[in-house]
């Protein structure tokens, strides 16, 4: 029994610590996408992470259906401010963020399309505003 508590503990670990493409705040553990402290998490984000406005479902590889954000590609520039990164976001780090933010959990996934934003004016932003999936300052 104590083996199979530690493997299990260590898998965990594993596990959260993997890249990822989208990830979002969730009201509980297991619990549904809380929309809001994803948000906040963004806005709080200095342009690195995007919210996508498009709803990302179970067909699309999600573990729960809602609208996720994603970490910048390369180097954007949004007047006198930048942001850099690689466009992938440890587990770890994307639940340190939605813990800051009073959220409950993360979850995570990869998506082929991931740069995908929603309809409209506000498919993807950032904190310094409405983005292309790039993060480009439309």
């Amino acid at each position: 029994m104590r083996y199979s508590v530690f493997f299990i503990g260590v898998m965990a670990a594993v596990v959260n610590a993997d890249r990822h493409r989208l990830c979002a705040c969730q009201v509980a553990s297991d619990g549904v996408i809380d929309d809001a402290k994803t948000q906040e998490v963004v806005m709080n984000s200095k342009g690195q992470l995007i919210y996508s406005n498009y709803f990302w479902k179970r067909s699309d590889g999600a573990h729960f259906g809602g609208r996720y954000f994603h970490v910048l590609e390369g180097t954007n520039k949004w007047g006198g401010n930048s942001a850099s990164d690689d466009g992938w976001i440890g587990g770890d780090e994307a639940n340190g963020k939605c813990l800051d933010a009073g959220a409950a959990d993360t979850t995570c996934f990869n998506a082929r399309d991931w740069k995908r934003c929603g309809e409209g004016a506000d498919g993807c932003f950032n904190s310094y505003g409405s983005t292309d999936g790039n993060g480009n300052i439309v």
